[in-house]
């Protein structure tokens, strides 16, 4: 009957409305936490950042890397080469994280991302390898790079990687330049 029907849609619409509510209520949070952890790293001075990079708190010792990357120089570039053989895969995709993100000069662009090549094809961490394809891709952008066939060929062998997360963050880095050679790359993913 109709009633039951409208009863039916109303119900669906509840559980919508509800559904919805949950989602909106865990994305705030994750907010708030993202504020609380920002805030706590602004003011604390470099080498307070870089004990944070191994706090259990992954969140946290993120956003301490993202204050870092603020801070940039020398001395957080040279962390973050060190940390990409760190033991701790959470101190390895920091590190790709950061050489992703940061200025870097020639030279160290050039270690670096002979770094993340390294780290995104054979790392035993499929987070890792997933962060350093990604950060590859960011030191790859634009379609006048002269590191986009290193790109391209390293895109080759990790959109077969038995990760979804590492394919994935392949796609993306490929995704961030318009350049005709990668689209049938996307097309196997």
């Amino acid at each position: 009957s109709d009633s039951e029907m409208e009863t039916t849609s109303k119900k669906k619409q509840n559980a919508e409305a509800m559904k919805s509510n949950r989602i909106s209520k865990y994305d705030k949070n994750q907010e708030d936490f993202e504020f609380q952890y920002r805030e706590q790293c602004r003011h604390l001075s470099e080498k307070e950042l870089v004990a944070l990079l191994s706090h259990d708190n992954f969140n946290l010792s993120l956003e301490a890397a993202k204050a870092l990357l603020l801070i940039g120089g020398s001395k957080v570039i040279k962390l973050a080469q060190a940390d990409s053989y760190n033991n701790s895969y959470k101190r390895r995709v920091l590190a790709a994280f950061i050489l992703g993100q940061i200025r870097l000069n020639t030279k160290e662009e050039k270690n670096s991302l002979k770094i993340l090549y390294d780290l995104a094809l054979n790392d035993q961490s499929a987070i890792v390898r997933s962060y350093a394809v990604l950060s590859f891709g960011q030191r790859c952008k634009g379609i006048k790079n002269k590191n986009l066939d290193s790109l391209l060929a390293l895109a080759q062998k990790t959109i077969l990687d038995k990760s979804f997360k590492v394919r994935a963050n392949t796609a993306i880095a490929l995704s961030m330049f318009d350049y005709e050679v990668s689209i049938p790359l996307l097309i196997k993913l």
